[in-house]
């Protein structure tokens, strides 16, 4: 009973990181964060149990700078996350601006086109005709 909830517990997680890439990034930041926090608060404790010298050797073994490792490693690729989103972003708002930026000239164009169309028939209307009355 308990291996067909790990293992269903394992396929959801893994559901969940095929569809929602970026919280997986989140959630690993999150736990590398809890363990670097739970290895300085056991240092922490050390320290106000009078176990100084204990402490020292806490943060600095291996398994606090590998959990160190992780946790600036995570950072590191949501940071990279977090820029590719900023970027993609930042490319569909050029994108925007470019084709607004376009559409008004060419508004603009038709504009000034319609105006000197309007002002050559104006002038062709006054002009006086040949063989006419002045």
């Amino acid at each position: 009973m308990a291996r067909s909830t790990i293992t269903a517990a394992d396929r959801h997680r893994i559901d969940a990181a095929r569809l929602a890439p970026e919280a997986t990034e989140a959630a690993g930041l999150s736990a590398a964060g809890e363990g670097v926090t739970a290895r300085e608060r056991r240092a922490l404790e050390l320290v106000r149990g009078g176990r100084a010298a204990d402490a020292w050797h806490h943060l600095q073994s291996d398994n606090h700078r590998r959990t160190r490792d992780e946790y600036a490693a995570a950072v590191g690729r949501f940071a990279d996350r977090v820029d590719e989103g900023a970027d993609a972003e930042l490319g569909q708002v050029q994108s925007e601006a470019f084709w607004a930026l376009g559409s008004a000239t060419a508004v603009s164009g038709l504009m000034g086109l319609s105006l000197v169309v309007g002002w050559l028939v104006g002038l062709r209307r006054r002009r006086p005709r040949p063989g006419g009355t002045a």
